[in-house]
């Protein structure tokens, strides 16, 4: 399992202040195949702080990676 590399001035706590922001991001499970495609390609977006936002999809395409992603769970 790949471990996340933090900078000397991370935070457990945070206020959102601008945006996250997703660009050209790509994934695939650390544990799948070399042959098998990416969850997802390139994917970019931005949330802006105060805003809600919906990630919707069908089942499988990488939605709830997207959040665990924004987590560091991954």
């Amino acid at each position: 399992m790949p471990l996340i590399r933090d900078e000397g001035n991370c935070t457990d706590r945070f206020t959102l202040e601008d945006s996250i922001e997703f660009e050209k991001v790509s994934f695939k499970y650390p544990t799948a195949p070399k042959e098998q495609r990416n969850l997802f390609d390139k994917v970019s977006f931005r949330i802006n702080a105060g805003e809600s936002t919906a990630i919707v999809g069908p089942s499988g395409f990488g939605k709830s990676t997207i959040v665990q992603m924004i987590e560091r769970f991954y």
